[in-house]
């Protein structure tokens, strides 16, 4: 009698947790589930194909560099002023006793004073390896000119080594139109691009399809001609003659076409 009642008890309890709602929420699951698996098989099946066309359509990368060259129509300067002295007010009064010549002797020029910034300036304390001591302060600065007319360059460093700069860091020549000489760079490295993947769809027995992508690299500029770089130069040693040179602007492209049957 036990036995049969407990079996009853059971089905009793099975039938009552069998509801309408736990129906709905089943049949729920199942349309999600089926959704799910719908949407899983879609893209799977879109995967090969669209590899599949475009590994049947193909494509062709090339890359090419074009130049161009222009001519300066400025120039930087780079002069340096170092002094060591026992302590660093002393070096930082040389420092600053020589910068206002090298000033004055550029206005002498008739360059403004105003336009003959300072680069950078330190201070640093110079020690013994061995026993640590302190052997004195070296100061540095930098002075910057910039002169448009290039007959002046050979006075310029003249005038400012005689007035105590002891090292020309360096003649920069520039060109105030790199923009658009960046410009026809990239006209002159695409039309290149193209005529590459011409002929190499053409030895491939296929046809130049439309462009899929482009890019290019920033733009190289280079000016020889400043040979100048840290040499240390006195007024008896300067028999200096600067001849500008061109500026090559330099950009690569590489470019990715389709192909065509």
């Amino acid at each position: 009698m036990k036995l049969v009642s407990f079996v009853k008890q059971s089905t009793s309890m099975s039938r009552k947790a069998v509801t309408p709602q736990l129906v709905r929420r089943a049949g729920r699951r199942q349309r999600i589930g089926l959704s799910l698996g719908v949407w899983l098989v879609a893209c799977l099946w879109s995967l090969p194909v669209h590899a599949q066309t475009e590994a049947d359509e193909g494509t062709v990368v090339t890359a090419a560099t074009g130049e161009v060259s222009l001519a300066p129509d400025h120039a930087r300067l780079t002069f340096g002023i170092v002094a060591r002295r026992t302590t660093a007010a002393e070096a930082a009064t040389v420092i600053a006793g020589t910068m206002s010549r090298v000033r004055d002797s550029l206005v002498a020029l008739g360059i403004p004073r105003d336009s003959v910034p300072t680069m950078g300036y330190t201070i640093r304390r110079q020690r013994r390896f061995d026993t640590d001591s302190i052997l004195g302060y070296d100061g540095q600065t930098s002075v910057v000119v910039e002169i448009r007319d290039f007959a002046l360059i050979s006075g310029v460093i003249e005038a400012v080594i005689g007035a105590g700069a002891n090292t020309v860091r360096g003649i920069d020549f520039r060109a105030s139109d790199q923009r658009s000489a960046r410009d026809r760079a990239i006209a002159l490295a695409v039309e290149e691009a193209r005529r590459d993947a011409v002929a190499l769809a053409e030895a491939a027995g296929r046809e130049l399809g439309e462009l899929v992508e482009l890019s290019t690299i920033s733009a190289r500029v280079r000016a020889v001609g400043a040979d100048l770089v840290d040499r240390q130069i006195t007024v008896e040693t300067m028999a200096i003659e600067v001849i500008p040179r061109d500026i090559t602007v330099r950009v690569q492209v590489t470019a990715r076409w389709r192909l065509r049957d």
